[in-house]
């Protein structure tokens, strides 16, 4: 009875202490295990209660915390550059989890709410700026929040991309190493394809029996084979099918370093690729000569004394694990959802060495970068990857119209796998998706400029070449191929830019180029190479996934209307499911 008593008076202090600050999962998952252990060892019914109700009792301590916080912070919370933090903004700021998901809409004011919780930190935290590891992909991004922390707030809080944190995490280890330039591997694949291959007979065979074989199945090309191996492959190497290789290879290479796979791992996938694991398949002879390649690449890394980015991150992961020097309270990280395997292995050795909280924010609506070894799963799945987590979500567009969202939201949920939001606005805009059905494309493309007065032009191909009929207009000029003149227009801005590049952007109006259904049109219907699935982790579960999304992003760039330009008889399927699916929703011309 004493033991059970002493119990109870150490529970009973740790729960007031718990009581005065805001409760994370991860502190009641450690007072849960407080209590298991004493509730086995006897039958107190006041113990075994107090277990059960655990649960509520967080969540009413929480909520009482969250609003008295929400008052001392008041004059913080509603002026961020300018600005009132939404409800929803001042959720993220206020709670203090080990690990939080923020899922942010496009428009949803995420920078904003990123801003906010860095002030939160400093200025009521009581956090030093040097125990804030914040994290962006790009070096825009980068610069963009590092300017506008110094600008509003006079903070210098470095902002460092995943591949400056491992470069100043291996300086910080004294380590002397050189960055390899991009070209290394392409020059590695080029020289041996050109030259290193000539001198290597069981490589010829391999190229030779692949080069045939996809000839075959694409019916492009004629090769006579009917020559010595030196004749047919100066032929082979003019071919278009040919120099796919210089960028099938080095993507493959690129990939599975991400993905955080070695030359090991190929010999495994060469065994899977053969026939009943005997036969050589069209697969075995690339995997073959891709290990081949890679095994030079990584020579050729080791006697420069080169790490390549891939290895930068892989290497800065060791380090931490064997010898860590950092001391963080916090990482926050932007665009999560465009995280990979050696990011995300980075950022864990990180959080095990300080005990971090993370605060990782982005929008699976928007993964556009799987071809660069990102893995939607990681951000799918965060709760998964990460202990005691929540999500949190950022549903309010103050860029998008409710007309706009609503269309946009419901056509890239169509896949299962998104992540649901329920995205509001209070704009109202009446039909703003407008498809634009052309015979001549510059005239239709005149027709909806001299209807625009005033206003900023995103004009957004899904690729660079979209905008070329465009500048061979003499009405056009572009000294960049970006910002465009229109006539005398003075009062329209013009920007061309891919899909990809318009991400974090926004304009007035948006136009999207070459809406049809052909091989480069949108969606792209250009197919990876079967080899890449071994190194890809994230696979399409629905049809055009990714390309799904790309169009979200573009849509969703606009503050006003889109225009999609299209062909009514070669019209791109998204196109026709908008008219199916939105037909009452969006103006067609």
């Amino acid at each position: 009875m004493l033991y059970i008593n002493s119990m109870k008076e150490i529970l009973k202090k740790r729960i007031e202490q718990l009581g005065k600050t805001y409760i994370s999962l991860k502190e009641l998952e450690e007072l849960k295990e407080i209590y298991h252990e004493q509730i086995k060892n006897c039958k107190d019914i006041h113990l075994r209660k107090q277990y059960k109700n655990l649960d509520k009792w967080r969540e009413a301590n929480n909520q009482r915390y969250l609003q008295k916080e929400e008052q001392e912070s008041k004059e913080l919370l509603e002026h961020v550059k300018g600005y009132p933090l939404d409800k929803e903004q001042r959720e993220v700021v206020l709670r203090d989890e080990q690990n939080t998901l923020v899922i942010a809409g496009a428009g949803s004011g995420k920078s904003l709410t990123m801003i906010g919780k860095i002030r939160y930190l400093v200025e009521r935290k009581k956090i030093p700026l040097d125990q804030i590891l914040c994290i962006s992909f790009t070096n825009d991004a980068t610069n963009s929040l590092k300017n506008t922390l110094k600008k509003y707030y006079n903070y210098n809080l470095p902002v460092l991309t995943f591949h400056k944190l491992a470069l100043q995490i291996i300086r910080k280890n004294n380590e002397k190493l050189q960055i390899a330039d991009e070209k290394v591997l392409e020059n590695v694949v080029k020289n041996y394809l050109k030259y290193g291959i000539l001198e290597e007979k069981d490589a010829q065979k391999w190229i030779y029996r692949h080069f045939f074989h996809r000839l075959r199945q694409a019916k492009a090309e004629n090769v006579n084979r009917m020559q010595s191996f030196a004749q047919i492959y100066q032929k082979m190497q003019v071919t278009y099918l040919f120099k796919q290789y210089y960028k099938i290879i080095p993507t493959f290479i690129h990939l599975m370093k991400a993905s955080q796979f070695h030359i090991e791992d190929i010999d495994v996938w060469i065994h899977k690729s053969k026939r009943f694991g005997i036969w050589k398949t069209v697969d075995t002879y690339l995997l073959l000569l891709i290990k081949r390649i890679c095994i030079l690449y990584t020579q050729t890394l080791e006697n420069s004394n080169l790490l390549d980015f891939d290895d930068l991150i892989e290497y800065a992961t060791t380090l931490v694990k064997n010898n860590n020097t950092l001391h963080y309270e916090y990482i926050i990280i932007d665009e999560y959802q465009d995280t990979s395997e050696t990011r995300y292995q980075l950022i864990q050795a990180i959080i095990q060495k300080t005990g971090a909280k993370l605060i990782a924010v982005g929008d699976d609506f928007q993964s556009i970068y799987r071809f660069t070894g990102c893995n939607l799963n990681i951000f799918l799945k965060f709760q998964t990857y990460f202990k005691n987590a929540i999500v949190l979500k950022i549903q309010t567009t103050y860029r998008n119209s409710q007309e706009l969202i609503d269309i946009a939201g419901s056509f890239v949920m169509r896949n299962p796998r998104q992540m649901s939001k329920n995205m509001v606005s209070h704009k109202h805009i009446e039909k703003p998706v407008i498809i634009k059905y052309y015979q001549d494309l510059l005239l239709a493309f005149k027709q909806i400029l001299d209807s625009l007065q005033n206003v900023s032009i995103f004009i957004l191909g899904r690729n660079r070449k979209d905008i070329v009929p465009i500048l061979q207009d003499n009405a056009f000029k572009s000294e960049d191929g970006r910002n465009i003149t229109y006539q005398n227009r003075s009062d329209l801005t013009l920007a061309f830019l891919t899909v990809h590049t318009s991400k974090g952007l926004e304009s007035d109006v948006v136009i999207v180029l070459n809406m049809t259904d052909t091989t480069m049109g949108f969606p792209s219907q250009l197919e990876d190479d079967p080899v890449l699935r071994y190194v890809n982790q994230t696979k399409d579960y629905f049809s055009f996934e990714e390309e799904r999304r790309l169009f979200y992003v573009a849509i969703t760039r606009t503050k006003n209307k889109v225009y999609l330009m299209t062909q009514k008889k070669n019209s791109s399927i998204f196109v026709k499911e908008l008219i199916q699916r939105y037909k009452n929703q969006i103006k067609i011309e």
